[in-house]
């Protein structure tokens, strides 16, 4: 905690249960929601792939899969200094039967004079087909997100809530009826930072590792 913003991490699962502006006075988790919530999501195979796509890594689409899987995991307080505080998260977690454990370690940073809050993720990857994403809940529903990409900002329109009597289009074209007919939303293209915003409040992502992002209206995970 400074004087900007508060920070709660469950001991249990490493994830965020609270982050608090405290100059605005307002919650940036919904209640009961989680921020940095390590998510495994399991690739599609695209065979064949798009005629525009000469590259499978470049066009990541998923099944719809999730995965959660039991970590064995450790939460240590690395640094209570006068500059910066340190909360290491250390999960091991078997994804897969016949290779090693994977290893993801996470230094949850707040610097003391900075509304900033800092993730640094490392680790030993042993896995196929799966992406890592660090998933945040939002308190307010997202009307759009505006990525930084190449030469440019691309503004892409959110699907929002649908209901069976509705029907909606996303930003590129789709449309379906329901909001259980909506196909999984796949990797979007991003460079440096990632804004979600209604308008009236906003998350703002800062991302200097893989550039991929996906989106919902009250929920974005960011590619690891």
């Amino acid at each position: 905690e400074n004087e900007y913003v508060r920070v709660e991490i469950d001991q249990r699962s490493g994830d965020i249960t609270r982050l608090r502006d405290k100059v605005q006075d307002m919650e940036y988790l919904p209640p009961a929601g989680r921020g940095n919530r390590l998510e495994f999501r399991e690739e599609a195979n695209l065979v064949p792939h798009p005629p525009w796509c000469t590259m499978e890594p470049w066009h990541i689409s998923y099944t719809g899969k999730r995965f959660e899987p039991e970590a064995r995991i450790e939460i240590n307080l690395r640094e209570e200094g006068p500059l910066r505080g340190c909360i290491r998260v250390s999960r091991r977690i078997k994804l897969h039967a016949d290779m090693p454990e994977t290893v993801i370690v996470q230094d949850i940073m707040l610097y003391r004079h900075s509304p900033m809050l800092h993730f640094e993720t490392r680790g030993q990857w042993h896995a196929e087909r799966l992406m890592l994403k660090a998933c945040f809940d939002l308190p307010f529903t997202a009307a759009r997100v505006d990525a930084d990409v190449a030469y440019g900002v691309a503004q892409r329109r959110l699907p929002q809530h649908l209901d069976n009597n509705a029907s909606q289009t996303t930003g590129i074209g789709e449309e379906w009826k329901s909001a259980k007919d909506a196909p999984p939303e796949p990797d979007r293209f991003m460079q440096m930072w990632l804004d979600m915003s209604n308008g009236a409040h906003g998350l703002l992502i800062l991302n200097n590792g893989k550039y991929g992002y996906d989106a919902r209206g009250t929920q974005v995970g960011i590619s690891l």
